[in-house]
């Protein structure tokens, strides 16, 4: 229905078509996360020189392919809604746009570009004042510290989105923030505070989703703590509350992490547990290639011990296939985040000008300002010693009339 009025808007003369109708349109793209519609409504947003939706549109272009393993072109429409909000100052859109351009790099295992890109919309966020952002920003910063083991600075970015969110009750950001304080703890080996962490997370947590992603990771932390029961318990937990959506990478985590606890004495468990993460992981291959690779490489190994060769050498080859996928994105977003880098300068030294130019422009206003003043005072002055002028001559004259009456009467 949505692609049918597509057409009829498409063949509709501007003047009939409403931007109320084009703003349903990519509510409609969004809520479906329909990648073909949002293009549609891009190309109508072109038409209409409807710029805001143009950007928002190629911002969900973006997320659709982000989802679909396609990070090359997901980066490329990124950085062209990136433009439309940098150049119509819509500070929050690119805030929100870094740090999704952070987290595919993070993905893509570019730490450091995304630590950049990240600490940008960072700075972005405490010009917006907006407390909640602001928390979010640290937390997605205490990941990207998690992930290159730098415990400390993760702890410290966990801390202040923590004060942040607790002052303004954002519950929502509480459950995120208490899940990667667990995390942090759990790393450092501190397993009993990596616990009271999950259960604060829990406590926040309202979202199905958040619930499941809790348990897996208080799951990880209980094995690692060698009680292999209870991790499969939280494991379970997950695949009951979320295994029938193949939207959920949680589930294919919990899948691998359950599979991880069966292999040392139930191999043949494991490797059920294993291809059916793989189920998940093989349409997102390179957005969750850390895992898939796990599983991937699980299988391989138990192939080898059971001597089975035709499955050494598939699961060889899909680790093959990834690494050249993986090489050749690496590539082309090494080049994006170049052509970044220069766009990115390109509008601080704009904006620079800009601002000196406007600084300018406020010191003449300033000086018009004082020379009006001046001019008015200067201007009152002189009204006020031209009447005080005209009262002696009308003083002057009513006296000489007045004489010339006594000397004729």
């Amino acid at each position: 229905m949505n692609k049918l009025l597509v057409i009829i808007l498409l063949t509709t003369p501007l003047v009939c078509f409403g931007q109320s109708d084009l703003q349903a349109l990519y509510d409609s793209a969004r809520v479906n996360c329909d990648i073909e519609l949002a293009k549609q409504v891009n190309e109508l947003a072109k038409r209409e020189k409807n710029s805001r939706v143009e950007a928002n549109s190629l911002f969900l272009i973006a997320l659709c392919q982000k989802r679909n393993d396609n990070l090359y072109e997901a980066v490329l429409n990124y950085m062209s809604a990136l433009k439309i909000y940098r150049k119509e100052e819509h500070i929050k859109e690119v805030a929100d746009i870094l740090e999704n351009l952070g987290n595919i790099y993070n993905l893509s295992g570019y730490k450091d570009m995304a630590m950049e890109y990240y600490s940008e919309a960072l700075t972005l966020r405490h010009q917006l004042e907006d407390s909640a952002d602001i928390a979010k920003a640290h937390n997605y910063l205490a990941n990207a510290y998690l992930d290159i083991k730098d415990f400390d600075n993760a702890a410290k970015h966990c801390e202040l989105a923590l004060d942040i969110a607790q002052k303004v009750n954002a519950k929502e950001m509480l459950t995120s923030i208490y899940d990667t304080k667990g995390i942090v703890h759990r790393n450092k080996g501190e397993f009993d505070l990596a616990l009271a962490s999950y259960q604060q997370s829990l406590n926040h947590a309202t979202k199905k989703a958040d619930i499941a992603r809790i348990h897996n990771n208080r799951g990880y932390a209980l094995w690692q703590m060698g009680d292999l029961k209870g991790g499969q318990q939280d494991f379970n937990a997950v695949l009951h509350m979320i295994s029938n959506d193949p939207n959920n990478s949680t589930a294919a985590f919990a899948l691998g992490n359950l599979a991880a606890t069966y292999e040392s004495y139930r191999p043949d468990s494991a490797k059920i547990f294993y291809k059916e993460s793989l189920k998940y992981f093989n349409k997102h291959q390179l957005i969750q290639s850390t895992p898939y690779f796990n599983s991937v490489k699980a299988l391989k190994d138990i192939a080898k011990t059971e001597g089975n060769l035709d499955e050494y050498v598939y699961y060889s080859d899909k680790i093959d296939q990834l690494t050249e996928q993986l090489l050749a994105v690496r590539s082309d977003l090494k080049n994006l985040y170049q052509q970044y880098q220069v766009e990115a300068a390109t509008y601080k030294y704009d904006s620079h000008q800009k601002a000196q130019a406007l600084e300018r422009q406020l010191i003449i206003d300033r000086y018009i300002t004082i020379a009006l003043v001046v001019l008015v005072l200067v201007m009152a002055v002189m009204m006020v010693m031209l009447y005080r002028k005209n009262r002696k001559i009308t003083f002057a004259q009513e006296t000489a009339r007045k004489i010339y009456q006594v000397i004729n009467s």
